[in-house]
């Protein structure tokens, strides 16, 4: 063999060799990335509040010329179903807003998957929310991300939410109602939407009924002006001590007391019979029914839990007094959220 067919030989070989490595680190490649898989899981997002149900007085700021009023909103990353208690994977991030213009005109919103969230309030032009005592852009987080198979942790948040009411506009008479949307951000774009009332009375009472591990629960909220100034007669008068107002309701509704005396426990404690117009509470008996004579301060918002029977019916009554004294008591008959005959709640027996 000559010179020149011996390197033209060494040349093919070498050729051949270096193909069948190419080909077998492509090979090797391929089937190293067939095997790597790479997946992806839909995340649930689990978040609760106490948002139905709220109501929130609202005064008119004459230095903004906008009325402006607060609620208490609790948020937590979990949501109890069929009895089990579900918690977020992922840290969610959120905040709160009142429908744009597209929104209220279309009376719904719909997120990324394509849900629709029915709007209600009829009113919600007119207001917008935010978190107060955090910035109005800042994205509020719960929870965090469970990764290496950990248990995902509960969280929950409580918020005062600050209300705010074009003052051009004429309040109307009774009650108004907007929407307030918990625009979730992360992990994905999500919402959850309530409906609260609005009202420029003194004393506002709202109800919510939902299930609570298998019982009828009905959940009573009750805020009070900062100032306690009403018109009975031609004067206005401005009241300084308690308002009182009184719910009742059947015996076979059951008052959570325990949860109730902690909630109010240094703002308001037990009265005895002959104290009145004190800031405090006297729980009682009358007529077949439960009495719960509260006597609140300017300011005041409190949660009350009533796990009801088929059947039940729960009302409201106030007065203001001039001098802390039954004698000089004014019925006041513009509660928000109560009917003209005092009915907060009612269901006829199923």
């Amino acid at each position: 063999m000559s010179v020149k067919r011996k390197i033209s030989f060494i040349i093919l070989l070498l050729c051949a060799v270096l193909m069948a490595f190419v080909t077998a680190t492509s090979v090797s490649k391929y089937i190293f990335e067939h095997k790597d898989k790479i997946e992806g899981h839909y995340a649930d997002i689990y978040m609760t509040h106490n948002g139905d149900g709220q109501t929130v007085i609202m005064e008119k700021d004459d230095a903004t010329n906008k009325y402006v009023g607060y609620f208490n909103l609790t948020v937590s990353n979990d949501e109890v179903y069929d009895g089990q208690q579900l918690v977020s994977t992922r840290q969610l991030g959120y905040n709160i807003r009142t429908p744009n213009t597209a929104e209220i005109d279309a009376k719904q919103l719909t997120d990324a998957w394509g849900e629709t969230f029915p709007l209600y309030g009829a009113d919600s032009g007119n207001y917008s929310v935010k978190f107060s005592g955090v910035g109005d852009e800042q994205t509020q987080t719960l929870g965090k991300d469970a990764v290496d198979g950990e248990q995902p942790v509960r969280e929950a948040k409580t918020y005062i939410v600050e209300v705010s009411r074009d003052g051009n506009v004429l309040f109307g008479e009774g009650i108004e109602e907007f929407d307030v949307i918990i625009a979730l951000s992360e992990p994905y774009t999500a919402y959850r939407v309530f409906t609260v009332k609005a009202s420029t009375g003194l004393i506002s009472v709202g109800a919510d009924s939902s299930t609570h591990f298998g019982f009828d629960l009905v959940t009573l909220r009750v805020a009070t002006a900062k100032n306690y100034t009403y018109t009975p007669s031609s004067s206005s008068i401005t009241f300084e001590h308690p308002a009182k107002l009184v719910l009742s309701w059947d015996k076979g509704v059951s008052f959570d007391t325990e949860r109730f005396k902690e909630t109010t426990a240094g703002s308001l404690s037990a009265l005895m019979e002959n104290e009145d117009y004190v800031a405090g509470y006297r729980l009682g008996t009358s007529d077949n029914r439960v009495n719960l004579t509260l006597y609140l301060p300017q300011g005041s918002n409190l949660t009350m839990y009533f796990y009801v029977p088929s059947g039940y019916e729960i009302t409201a009554h106030a007065w203001f007094s001039e001098d802390g004294s039954a004698s000089t008591e004014y019925e006041y008959d513009n509660i928000a959220g109560v009917s003209k005959d005092g009915v907060v709640q009612s269901v006829t027996r199923r």
